[in-house]
């Protein structure tokens, strides 16, 4: 009988080993997985408002003539900017007139801070909202014709890093 509880016991334990949970080692590591990102300066334009042309006492049409008036417009560059100014572009004008466009980009609180069409000056604004003015003159090649002159005047504004 001992014989029996002997082996009974023996059994009994080799069962409880095996359905037991065996202790292993852990093998997990950890990697980091960092990300990064470069935001580029940018600048934007709002509050954009057309000019008017006026005609002048020597017969050319101007903004800074009596009755024209500045196109406004205001830049937000997130680093500061570099601005130019492009020739005016005629989008409406007599038939068979002919002349030449210039425009320039102020900056309304330092007029001696100015960039224009022909590539003169050189205007560069701060980090933030800043206004500029824009005028634009027309020269014609002979004289004014009646009706519309309507002219386009594209600005860029180039975002410094």
């Amino acid at each position: 009988m001992m014989r029996r509880l002997a082996l009974t016991g023996v059994l009994t334990v080799l069962s409880v080993m095996a359905l037991a949970p065996k202790a292993q080692a852990q093998l997990a590591t950890d990697q980091p997985v960092t990300f990064e990102g470069t935001v580029g300066s940018v600048c934007t334009f709002d509050m954009t408002e057309g000019g008017i042309l006026a005609e002048d006492e020597n017969g050319d049409l101007s903004t800074f003539a009596d009755g024209g008036e500045s196109g406004t417009t205001t830049v937000n560059c997130t680093a500061g900017g570099d601005i130019t100014v492009a020739p005016p572009q005629p989008m409406e004008v007599p038939n068979g007139f002919t002349g030449e466009a210039t425009a320039v980009v102020f900056d309304p609180e330092n007029l001696g801070n100015f960039v224009d069409s022909d590539g003169d000056g050189t205007l560069q604004v701060p980090a933030g909202d800043f206004d500029l003015d824009v005028d634009m003159a027309v020269v014609p090649d002979e004289e004014l014709l009646p009706g519309t002159y309507e002219y386009e005047v594209v600005v860029t504004a180039t975002a410094t890093e």
